[in-house]
This record gives structure tokens, sequence and C-alpha cells, in this order.
């Protein structure tokens, strides 16, 4: 398979959650795949505290050094990014809603990487969305 990322710089967590430059604190989350269909997927996370921003920045740069640490396997964790969002799009709204927040923040990181490689299109039912609040 052809690798489908373009060509340009990493992905960072600036980049990807598209953080202000004044002093801000991350408050929410959110991913979606297919949000408008059965079956489809949307994972929304409130950080009331900064140290839940950290923690999730902290697992965006695992995200990030694997990704650079392996440029030959991009498909291959593609592919297995999108198996999981695909696997939680399975489970029922009810467990859906009570999914531990740690993989609900995995799911969004998936989807991150997904939407920034080019595998899945950013619109209204697809993609990642951040909220921010100045401090």
């Amino acid at each position: 398979m052809m690798s489908t990322a373009p060509a340009r710089s990493i992905l960072t967590f600036e980049i990807a959650t598209s953080k202000p430059q004044f002093p801000a604190r991350l408050t929410r989350a959110s991913a979606f795949l297919r949000n408008d269909k059965p079956g489809g997927v949307g994972i929304v996370l409130k950080m009331p505290e900064d140290v839940e921003a950290r923690s999730f920045k902290k697992a965006f740069n695992g995200y990030k050094k694997g990704w650079e640490s392996h440029p030959k396997e991009h498909d291959a964790i593609l592919d297995d990014y999108m198996s999981q969002l695909e696997e939680f799009a399975r489970r029922t709204r009810d467990e859906q809603e009570h999914t531990e927040p740690a993989y609900g923040a995995l799911m969004i990181l998936n989807m991150m990487w997904l939407t920034w490689a080019g595998r899945v299109k950013n619109d209204e039912f697809n993609g990642t969305s951040f909220t921010w609040s100045g401090v």
C-alpha cells in the first residue's frame, strides 16, 4: 500500500490541537468518526485540570516518537489506529459513554494522526476538535 501521509513537517501537539499563542488551558478534546451514521463514534473528554492536559500532551508525544521512529510502518500504524476506532464504534452507546478517560484520549490521539496523515478527512462528521480557554 502506498503511504497516504502527505509530505509535511511532523505534527506537534500545538498544531494538532490548534493551541492559541496566548496562555490557554485545554478544556475539551473531541474525536468523531462517521458520527452522522449508525455505528459512528463521538468521543468528548472534558479536561478541567491542567494536569490532564499535560498527560494528554505526554501521550501525544509518545505517538509522535513512535511515528518518527518507524517511518516505513506509517501505513500499518494508521491501519491499526483505524481498527481501534472501528472496534470502539462497535461498542454499545452505553459502553462508549462509560469508557475510561485514558482510553478515550487514545481514541482522540488516533483520530488526530488519521486526519493529519490524510487517512480521514476532517469535516463536520469526522475528525477532531479542541476547546481552549484563556488562563
